[in-house]
Order: C-alpha cells, then sequence, then structure tokens
C-alpha cells in the first residue's frame, strides 16, 4: 500500500520538516545517509511550501495560465492529445495530481531563487552534528 501526502491547500504537514534545522547523531553510515535524506526532504517541503503560497497569491489571470500549463503538460505526459481521451479518469487524475506537484514545486524553486543569499543560506541551513551521540553518553557515563 503506497501512502501519499497530497494536499494542495493544507502547508501543515510540510511546514515540519521545512523548519528542521539539523539533527544530532553517532557518526555511523546509516546516521550519515539519515541525515543526507532529512535535509533533501527540508528542502523540498521548503519548495513545496514556497510554491503553494506563491500559488494561494496568484490572480485569476495567472491562475488561468497555471491551468492551462497544467492541462498541456498533462496531455504531454499522455503522449499526444488521443492518447489522453482514451485514459480512465481515474489515470487522468493520477496524472493531473502529479503535473499539479510538478508546477507546485517549479513556483517554489522560483520563489527560492528570488531569496537574498542570506534569506537562501537560512532557509537551506541544515548542521549535522555526527558524534554527539557518543560525547553526550560519555560524558553522562563517565562525568
Amino acid at each position: 500500500m503506497k501512502v501519499t501526502i497530497s494536499c494542495i491547500f493544507s502547508n501543515d504537514l510540510y511546514l515540519i520538516p521545512h523548519q528542521v534545522a539539523g539533527m544530532l547523531s553517532d557518526h555511523a553510515t546509516d546516521q550519515r545517509k539519515l541525515a543526507i535524506l532529512v535535509e533533501q526532504l527540508k528542502i523540498e517541503c521548503d519548495r513545496r511550501v514556497r510554491g503553494k503560497r506563491a500559488y494561494a497569491r496568484l490572480g485569476a489571470a495567472d491562475l488561468r495560465v497555471f491551468m492551462l500549463k497544467g492541462l498541456e503538460n498533462s496531455i504531454k505526459r499522455a503522449g499526444s492529445y488521443e492518447a489522453w481521451e482514451a485514459l480512465s479518469a481515474e489515470q487522468r487524475h493520477a496524472i493531473g495530481e502529479q503535473v499539479q506537484a510538478d508546477a507546485i514545486m517549479e513556483l517554489g524553486q522560483k520563489e527560492f531563487e528570488q531569496l537574498s543569499d542570506e534569506e537562501k543560506g537560512f532557509a537551506t541551513l541544515f548542521i549535522w552534528a555526527g558524534c554527539g551521540m557518543h560525547k553526550d553518553l560519555n560524558a553522562f557515563r563517565y562525568g
């Protein structure tokens, strides 16, 4: 069973990783990989949150262009207009959701690129302290 988080108008679930600034773990390879994945999740959620906020600010004309571009991209993903028409409603919906998610991420990336270098630094800040667990444990144990 595949579980997806898909909510265009609610930023709540994406705000948590979006605000993470680092993690503390040991220096083992699996923990290093986990830190990299958490950092990637933070960046993805940051772009998604920025994209959703930009989407919410679109005016009527820009929203129309956004939707038409989404429909055009959906048809391109299907291969052609005839292929799009041949798809079931569920298949169209799945393609439409993915195209919309991609468009939101694109909006978020554009918003991010407009930030100053200092703001970009804060938005991407992620600090991994990789041996903190052992030092903390040793300090407690040997006091």
